[in-house]
């Protein structure tokens, strides 16, 4: 069920292991099969800080942190992979959408992690990381 706290503004598409196993034709190994995780989040955020005058800024980049939506809880594999995943940022104003990048940064709640957990269940886990504008693929 998707929260009433917050409407998505972004979707992130990672690349998680299943449960599967096929074999791959060329080494004759068994190989586990990868699925596409759809995850839907609110997301809000600022362009990285940097001053113009230095050209290894790059300003096609922002830090975002918000919660899931769905699904509200993510696999702890997910956030920890700092993969690169495939994302899209819907603008709420204006409703244009901004393909890129995004990375997610590992949260670690050390401290209360059964408060953090409980929040999670009811607002949803919450995830920060970078999203580079641009289309995903390109260098």
């Amino acid at each position: 069920m998707p929260s009433k706290l917050f409407i998505p503004n972004f979707r992130i598409y990672a690349t998680v292991p299943s449960e599967e196993f096929v074999i791959d034709p060329d080494t004759g190994n068994s190989v586990r099969v990868m699925n596409t995780l759809e995850i839907t989040a609110w997301m809000q955020g600022k362009p990285t800080k940097g001053k113009p005058e230095h050209p290894s800024v790059d300003f096609n980049t922002v830090y975002l942190a918000g919660h899931c939506v769905t699904p509200r809880m993510l696999p702890p594999r997910t956030i920890l992979a700092r993969e690169k995943y495939r994302a899209e940022y819907t603008e709420p104003i204006t409703g244009t959408c901004q393909q890129g990048t995004f990375i997610l940064a590992p949260q670690v709640e050390s401290n209360r992690p059964r408060v953090a957990r409980r929040l999670a269940q009811r607002l949803g886990t919450q995830i920060q990381g970078t999203f580079e504008f641009g289309f995903y693929g390109e260098s």
